[in-house]
């Protein structure tokens, strides 16, 4: 099954006991985790109803254990076991034995990128639940995905900004969705981007980009972080590109302070990244990776940047 003909089952309501996501369009692959989240688990009851798993690490007689629980208040229970195709023979065993008989009120969905298809574990999804394909993606799922983010952050990308974004990034729609991300960042408050903008910020080649520079910087990595900002201004990288968004950096770090230490994600979002869904688990996620550089740095060494950079 492709993922088209998942959302279309989900939309009638049609639930298997067991799914198993394989293929190399993660992005596709998480948009179908999430619809299928939404669609069993209530947002006030997630905590009870919903567990993440991630092989080989897990153990997968607690993943059976967990799905034999009821659902609290709900009609469905959501596990999900991340790299699954990671599990060793034995683990493999256990799930497709509890696949026999699973349980009617609990939903599994195992995720990897490539399984042997004469595997127990395979055939155990292929009989008693549905196996969803997630192919890499063609020029037509990139477009459509541009288009979706243009029109949903108000920005115009140019004939030649968007060749360029395909050509690297087509058969990727995850890198291509963080990209698009950067670039509306980056050209803020400018409403169209341009080839130029892409080639900056996504790097010549395979080199590291501005974003990357301030990643490692975050970090305080400072080595690698120096290293590649030599790469961009040797590159052509406009220094005045990389003092704004440096100081938008420092202004971001200064305020996530100011919240003090038990700062959650959801608070950061509107600092960093305003206008943004602030239940996303993407924004979420960038918006940990913030509080954590916030207890990388001392405010007097945030303090000095500011009179450095201002």
């Amino acid at each position: 099954m492709r993922y088209q003909g998942f959302i279309s089952r989900l939309n009638r309501k049609q639930v298997a006991p067991a799914y198993l996501f394989e293929g190399e369009d993660l992005y596709t692959r998480r948009v179908a985790l999430r619809e299928l989240k939404k669609k069993l688990i209530s947002p006030a009851r997630e905590d009870f109803n919903f567990s993440l798993f991630s092989a080989p690490g897990a153990s997968t007689q607690v993943i059976v254990e967990t799905l034999s629980l009821l659902p609290l208040k709900d009609d469905w229970r959501l596990i999900v076991l991340e790299d699954a195709d990671k599990l060793t023979q034995g683990d493999q065993l256990i799930i497709a034995n509890y696949l026999k008989r699973p349980v009617d009120s609990s939903c599994l969905v195992c995720l990897g990128e490539k399984f042997d298809q004469r595997k127990r574990f395979y055939q155990a999804f292929r009989k008693k639940g549905e196996i969803v394909t997630f192919n890499p993606p063609g020029q037509r799922e990139a477009q459509a995905l541009v288009k979706e983010i243009e029109e949903r952050e108000r920005k115009k990308v140019s004939s030649p900004a968007l060749g360029e974004l395909l050509e690297r990034f087509q058969g990727d729609l995850d890198q291509l969705k963080n990209e698009m991300e950067k670039l509306i960042l980056f050209i803020h408050p400018r409403k169209i981007i341009e080839r130029e903008d892409v080639v900056e910020i996504t790097g010549q080649g395979k080199g590291e980009g501005i974003f990357d520079f301030l990643a490692l910087w975050r970090k305080k990595e400072m080595g690698k972080a120096l290293f590649v900002l030599g790469q961009l201004l040797r590159r052509g990288e406009h220094p005045l590109a990389i003092h704004t968004l440096m100081v938008r950096e420092v202004r971001i770090l200064l305020e996530i302070k100011a919240l003090g230490k038990q700062v959650s994600p959801a608070r950061v979002i509107p600092l960093a990244f305003k206008g943004k869904n602030p239940s996303s688990s993407y924004w979420l996620s960038k918006a940990r990776e913030y509080i954590i550089a916030a207890k990388n740095f001392r405010i007097s060494e945030l303090l000095s940047l500011c009179r450095l950079l201002w």
